[in-house]
């Protein structure tokens, strides 16, 4: 718990502690410290020496080999890189830890992209006049909120028992392709709110990299309504259909799809405050945000946040099926199935996803990407060739060779059919050759231990 830039050398601390017991521990937390500026405040005060004393600037340092991370209490982190200055970041804010100073954040999102600030908190301090209410009103935090009538307005919102929260909290990860988060909110009036978000990734950083939300919504009482809210560092907010423009004060803005509810009707906010704030003296902000409210629970809010820099147009999406859509955006078309806990499918043409979380990417180059997240035993299609697998995996075809990526808590295995006309595939798994049998001259599987691996195949 930290004022605005009251950082400690913490981590340069812990660095040098465990230089000799835990390296590559050690070059974790040098890195952190390094993403600090190898800050000394809150160090001692200015004791001379005390810095070097307990740290080490000069000791080595690297990021994390994680880009998805549950934190069980906190919440769940999901990244595109560490070390890109373009990166996309998300912090789902869905542990039971979240209730600080009386905030209304459960199952809040913070979003980084393409380098910049998009959804975050307010950053005032002090909250002594009205900017109070941008602490503990779940509508001035991007998630849902949990609706009454006047004079009280919202029902008090938590992450729910410990036990409950902390079993609905859950990562799935594809580094390279998908990222995953769920976790559960809880209202006074025995509401549930499920967020899955889906962080869908592309090589280039300032590509077409977005935001899926699912957030499903459970009655505690008749007739209760829900608010879905998004909070963005941006001007005045543009409407047109079901899509909220943010034009971003840095450089990057975000179209806010809404897609279910139907012809969702938003109302627009904004909130700007001055405070003074240590060391910035007289500190100025401003956020625009926009509201959809729906009635009971019998529909989930499905959402797509996607951002786009100068120059590059708005995304086309289309539903297909309640659970599948299909979004045209600056580097091809992505057929995209999102419905945890649900097993179904969509079609657009020869592209194909079944299962619960899946995706088929086709680039305008033709370069083809192919990827289950969560099903069971199912199956994505596109162009010849099919994934089928009972774990994560993914993979990416450029002409005949396919690189991928798997990942599983215990045995698992990853079937491929071939197109047509195909020799014997050379395959490599974790950059070692693997012998395969094609059956019936048209498929072949890697059975593969638990953890996650990297793989090759190459068309002769």
């Amino acid at each position: 718990d930290a004022f605005p830039v009251f950082t400690t050398p913490f981590n340069g601390w812990m660095a040098k502690a465990t230089a000799q017991s835990d390296p590559a521990y050690s070059a974790r937390q040098q890195y952190y410290w390094q993403a600090q500026s190898y800050s000394n405040l809150n160090s001692g005060r200015g004791v001379p020496g005390f810095i070097l004393a307990i740290c080490d600037p000069g000791l080595p340092a690297a990021p994390p080999a994680e880009l998805a991370r549950k934190f069980e209490g906190f919440g769940n982190i999901l990244r595109t890189s560490w070390t890109d200055p373009k990166a996309s970041y998300v912090a789902h804010r869905c542990g039971y830890y979240t209730h600080h100073y009386d905030p209304g954040d459960g199952n809040s999102i913070l979003y980084h992209a393409k380098g910049v600030p998009l959804c975050v908190d307010f950053g005032h301090r002090g909250a002594t006049g009205d900017e109070v209410r941008t602490m503990w009103r779940p509508d001035y935090h991007t998630t849902v909120a949990f609706d009454r009538p006047a004079p009280h307005t919202h029902w008090g919102m938590s992450g729910g028992p410990r036990e409950m929260n902390a079993s609905a909290q859950a990562v799935l990860s594809l580094p390279r392709t998908l990222d995953y988060s769920t976790g559960l909110s809880c209202g006074s009036g025995n509401q549930r709110h499920t967020r899955h978000l889906l962080l869908v990734k592309s090589d280039d950083q300032m590509g077409a990299t977005y935001l899926v939300l699912r957030d499903s919504t459970k009655d505690g009482q008749p007739n209760q309504t829900f608010t879905w809210n998004v909070w963005v560092m941006a001007k005045e907010p543009e409407i047109t259909g079901n899509v909220a423009h943010f034009p971003g004060l840095f450089g990057v803005d975000l179209d806010a799809h809404v897609l279910t509810p139907a012809n969702p009707d938003f109302t627009k906010n904004a909130f700007t405050y001055k405070q003074w704030v240590n060391p910035w003296g007289f500190f100025e902000e401003e956020q625009t945000g926009v509201h959809v409210r729906k009635a009971g629970s019998k529909e989930d809010f499905f959402s797509v946040l996607y951002p786009r820099a100068p120059g590059q147009g708005p995304a086309e999406m289309t539903m297909i099926g309640g659970k599948g859509l299909l979004i045209k955006h600056m580097e091809g078309i992505d057929l995209v199935l999102f419905s945890p806990g649900i097993p179904a499918g969509a079609t657009s043409g020869d592209m194909h996803v079944n299962g619960e979380i899946s995706l088929v990417r086709r680039y305008t180059n033709g370069t083809i990407r192919l990827a289950m997240l969560k099903g069971n035993n199912d199956t994505v299609s596109c162009d010849g060739w099919a994934l089928t697998t009972n774990a994560q995996a993914a993979v990416e075809i450029i002409g005949n060779t396919a690189v991928g990526e798997s990942a599983g808590t215990g045995p698992h295995m990853v079937t491929f059919t071939l197109p047509e006309g195909h020799g014997i595939p050379e395959v490599t798994v974790n950059g070692t050759p693997f012998a395969v049998k094609v059956e019936a001259n048209t498929w072949f599987t890697l059975n593969l231990p638990a953890g996650s691996h990297t793989f090759t195949i190459k068309l002769q």
